[in-house]
């Protein structure tokens, strides 16, 4: 650039990197004013201009700071409906005792939530102090209710499908499961590969077979009950009564 504009920040990286260490980035923030009928110096490869604005540390106005706050807790706000929707229809298929802490799970988030809602309502409202302290609870809220989820997955396995890992101990290519004759319509029969439980149903002329536990409660599908659901078999878990085509 042949002229610096008025008002621009200009950050020093020179000595950024030195032999005591990191220097922050933002402590070498600092504001240029050349005369306007004086071109700037030629840029040396240390300055670096990174922004415009009326705040040395950001680049932008503590108005436009303001304005971006409210946008983004106003866009998380309205994305997390959506996932709590989701949340709730996974919840549903649930076991009892897994419903149990899905629900203290649901009721900080939902909480959450709420505190992100009135944080953008307060700084809409200009009560920016509010508007913070509600973030940071809401925020708080979030971690707790991340945690509580994080145990039900990993250690309750709540939407864990618990059929994908027998896969990895099915060996490649055909393996022999037992004659076509032995298969009664309608009415499935257990077999194993290397110690793992598989299912066989006939339906007419088609063949399906898949792993025996279910993918929700790693249920016996072999005492399940065959139905036909739009034209489609599928076989009923007897633990959660989840369906299984």
């Amino acid at each position: 650039m042949s002229r610096a504009h008025r008002h621009c920040c200009v950050l020093d990286v020179r000595g950024v990197v030195s032999g005591y260490g990191f220097r922050s980035l933002l402590g070498s923030a600092r504001r240029s004013s050349p005369p306007p009928d004086r071109p700037a110096r030629s840029a040396r490869p240390g300055p670096l201009i990174f922004g415009y604005g009326g705040s040395p540390r950001t680049g932008f106005s503590p108005e436009a700071i303001h304005i971006y706050r409210i946008q983004l807790v106003g866009i998380g706000t309205a994305t997390a409906v959506p996932a709590a929707v989701t949340g709730w229809n996974d919840w549903a298929s649930l076991a009892r005792e897994q419903r149990r802490v899905g629900l203290i799970h649901a009721s900080s988030n939902v909480l959450a939530i709420g505190l992100q809602a009135a944080s953008f309502g307060a700084r809409l409202s200009r009560r920016r102090k509010a508007g913070s302290a509600l973030s940071l609870a809401g925020v708080a809220l979030a971690a707790t209710g991340a945690y509580i989820g994080g145990h039900l997955s990993y250690r309750l396995a709540a939407g864990v499908n618990h059929a994908a890992p027998m896969l990895r101990h099915i060996p490649d290519g055909w393996q022999r499961l037992c004659r076509y004759d032995e298969l009664s319509e309608a009415s499935p029969i257990a077999r194993t590969i290397a110690d793992v439980p598989i299912l066989i149903v006939r339906e007419g002329d088609v063949v399906t077979a898949m792993i025996e536990q279910c993918a929700h409660q790693g249920g016996p599908l072999s005492d399940g009950e065959v139905i036909s659901v739009g034209g489609a078999t599928c076989v009923v878990c007897p633990w959660p009564q989840a369906r299984s085509v």
